[in-house]
């Protein structure tokens, strides 16, 4: 019986093993796409979409793009937050980085207006505290 339960166990082992070549084919398959996630989102950057765009193209969270903005600007690229940011949110998150710190999204989000967002908090930090 012994020996029957390691004669499948090692059937059921390739293939597996046998299956998840399969996949890594299918999935390799496809076109490849030399660019790196930063210029992907370069590219529809500068197609002009705004952020929640962008974020719903590559299949990412706004403020997963933001980090990308991040990279993008310390890499040369000049990034206009202002598409993203109203002048009037920026001056208010200022003023209340400057009273509670950055190190903390929440007691910043709990100062600001119902209007401010978590990503406009993100857009703030990216901008005027990233090195």
């Amino acid at each position: 019986m012994l020996a029957q339960n390691n004669i499948t166990n090692d059937a059921i082992r390739t293939r597996v093993e046998q299956m998840t070549v399969e996949v890594e084919e299918s999935v390799d398959s496809g076109p490849k796409d030399s660019r790196n996630r930063y210029e992907i989102t370069l590219e529809i950057y500068n197609e002009g979409h705004n952020l929640e765009k962008i974020a719903k193209l590559r299949g990412l969270s706004p403020s997963t793009i933001v980090n990308h903005f991040k990279k993008i600007e310390s890499e040369g690229t000049k990034i206009e937050w202002q598409r993203f940011l109203s002048k009037e949110i920026e001056e208010e998150l200022l003023e209340i980085i400057d009273s509670v710190g950055n190190d903390a999204l929440k007691p910043i989000k709990e100062k600001a207006s119902e209007s401010v967002t978590y990503t406009d908090i993100h857009l703030v930090l990216a901008k005027h505290f990233s090195e």
